[in-house]
């Protein structure tokens, strides 16, 4: 499997009392201010993928369309629990039942049946199973997945690191600014 990064990057402002300060000069009414932009940036290799899927079912009746939607999601989460993604990992995260409706010229709207849709998140841990996974949730009923996407789990360490750096850049950037 290719190793994809994700990028933390952080931009801190400071603003500075110019010159004086730095050079152990006393401040005057006189003195100016600059303000200073640093980056700080890290790279991770991500240890999780999510996954945005879901399941569209149509129907004459909006019990019938709810019904089979919620079937096929019942195969889902038992194929999610059969590849290892604990139950913990995935949830609902939108339901919408939407009647469907024929205009007519002239007529009001007549409603020609329901469409459900539900959608999951799924995290998955194990990144060399994600490919079996959405083939699992797709032979499941899954028919409308809106997004994969890898990334760090936990992000503490990385952003403080990013934040340290980017701190000691606009640092670098203030002093150098300062000097005569």
């Amino acid at each position: 499997m290719k190793h994809r990064t994700v990028k933390f990057i952080f931009f801190p402002i400071i603003t500075l009392v110019s010159c004086p300060f730095l050079h152990g000069h006393e401040l005057s009414s006189a003195d100016r201010w600059v303000s200073v932009t640093g980056r700080g940036e890290v790279d991770a290799v991500p240890d999780m993928a999510t996954l945005r899927l879901g399941v569209t079912s149509n129907a004459k009746t909006s019990s019938l369309a709810t019904e089979s939607n919620s079937q096929s999601i019942r195969r889902i989460f038992k194929v999610l629990s059969e590849k290892g993604v604990q139950q913990d990992d995935y949830e609902t995260t939108r339901f919408q039942l939407t009647p469907q409706r024929q205009y007519r010229k002239g007529q009001p709207p007549l409603i020609t049946g329901y469409q459900v849709n539900n959608v999951l998140v799924v995290r998955i841990y194990n990144l060399d199973k994600v490919g079996e996974v959405m083939q699992a949730a797709i032979d499941a009923g899954g028919n409308n997945f809106e997004s994969l996407v890898y990334s760090v789990d936990d992000t503490d360490e990385l952003m403080e690191e990013a934040r340290t750096r980017a701190v000691e850049d606009a640092l670098e950037k203030a002093i150098s600014l300062s000097e005569p």
